[in-house]
């Protein structure tokens, strides 16, 4: 993950320098690998665990540094709320599959005019690592690094029918994908489907046919929560690794699709113009955030500290958790929807190890008991043989054995 120290800085204060917040980046379980000065700029190159989706994002590593050094975001400008027409002329969502995609948003923007992208754009994307294509696709992508949620677009003209269908792949469909190949599709594969075809490997790379080109004028967006498993599954059988599947198989926020699609759609109408016609959202069944009990008791018995319950609490909040209730025992708290990684109480207690400093808990030598063995009859006949035996004189040396145990049964 390629983090810019600059982009970081509009999410949160920041009162260190780019070597020293990697020094407290590496401390809190965010290896920095290098730092590197980018015209005016610095990038991080961070090494990201495949459990902590939530930091591939300037958000989220923004949230990671305000719980490390205890300060707060910035109030960050949120986009505007666009219409929710629901009786407007526009698209139709349908999710056969609502395990594999709890959640779909879709919203369609007429009138875009697909050209370059502005200057402060592309070097945003280029300091990522990302390649220019055009406005509409520089947005995505832009809001991906960001806030940490793929996008896509598709030419809302080459939807068949208007519809959007999640749904698992049919025997003998392929489809051809943005990289220029076509792909042979698995019925365990899912796919964004139109009235009649695949038009996209969901979560993974959008189809050809429908991607954007300088000749759209209609542009259909796409935010939605994939399922990591079947994405992970998927990605590796085709052989497909991209931003977006990196990303939906770490697990994204459920909860901030609302959110990307404004910014996304803020975005397009700033660079492309366009007028937002409907949303579509498709939720039957809402995610539910873990619910765990973290006891005070238990933080300090796994991790040899002594820490006051005061401070148990004022590091659990700070990840941004919900407090449901507190006793003398302990905390019962919800897990914030961006921390999917936060479903058990040695979750929690990990992150009290971190972000208290693992160079901060004492080093204690494990205790060990052994047990008195009653000793069998066999063992000490061959004790007392070898005590007399070597009070005769003899000497016992013990060889690698070239003779079977058969062998040796016979004497």
């Amino acid at each position: 993950m390629k983090l810019s120290y600059n982009w970081l800085k509009e999410f949160i204060r920041l009162y260190v320098p780019p070597n020293e917040l990697a020094s407290h980046l590496t401390e809190a379980g965010l290896e920095v690998d290098s730092i590197e000065p980018y015209g005016e700029d610095t990038i991080l190159e961070l090494s990201i665990t495949a459990n902590r989706g939530d930091c591939l994002s300037i958000l989220g590593l923004a949230r990671e540094v305000a719980l490390i050094t205890g300060q707060k975001l910035k109030i960050y400008p949120a986009p505007a709320k666009y219409n929710h027409n629901e009786t407007a002329d526009g698209v139709d969502v349908t999710i056969e599959d609502q395990k594999a995609c709890p959640r779909y948003l879709a919203r369609l923007i007429r009138g875009a005019a697909i050209g370059p992208s502005p200057d402060w754009l592309r070097d945003r994307l280029e300091a990522a690592g990302l390649r220019s294509l055009n406005n509409i696709v520089d947005a995505t992508n832009y809001v991906l690094w960001e806030l940490g949620q793929p996008l896509h677009a598709f030419d809302f003209d080459r939807i068949s029918g208007g519809k959007i269908v999640v749904r698992r792949a049919k025997a003998g469909e392929r489809l051809a994908v943005l990289d220029g190949g076509a792909k042979a599709l698995e019925p365990q594969m899912l796919v964004i489907a139109d009235a009649h075809k695949p038009v996209a490997l969901a979560g993974v790379i959008g189809g050809e046919e429908t991607g954007v080109n300088p000749a759209t004028q209609n542009v259909l967006l796409e935010c939605a929560y994939f399922e990591p498993a079947i994405i992970r599954r998927t990605a590796r059988k085709l052989g497909i690794t991209t931003e977006s599947s990196f990303r939906f198989e770490r697990g994204v926020d459920p909860d901030g699709l609302p959110k990307a699609l404004d910014r996304v759609t803020q975005l397009i109408l700033e660079l492309a113009g366009g007028e937002v016609v409907c949303t579509r959202e498709a939720y039957p069944n809402p995610i539910q955030k873990p619910t765990v009990k973290v006891r005070f008791s238990r933080v300090n018995k796994l991790l040899g500290t002594d820490l006051s319950s005061e401070e148990i609490t004022g590091i659990i909040r700070r990840v941004g958790v919900e407090m449901l209730a507190q006793d003398a025992e302990g905390l019962l708290v919800r897990s914030p929807s961006f921390r999917s990684d936060l479903t058990r109480e040695a979750d929690f207690i990990e992150e009290v190890a971190r972000i208290y400093g693992y160079q901060r808990i004492p080093v204690t030598v494990p205790a060990g008991y052994t047990a008195h063995r009653m000793e069998d009859g066999q063992v000490a006949l061959e004790r007392r043989a070898r005590r007399i035996l070597v009070g005769c004189g003899f000497g016992e040396a013990i060889n690698f054995s070239f003779t079977n145990s058969k062998t040796y049964s016979k004497f």
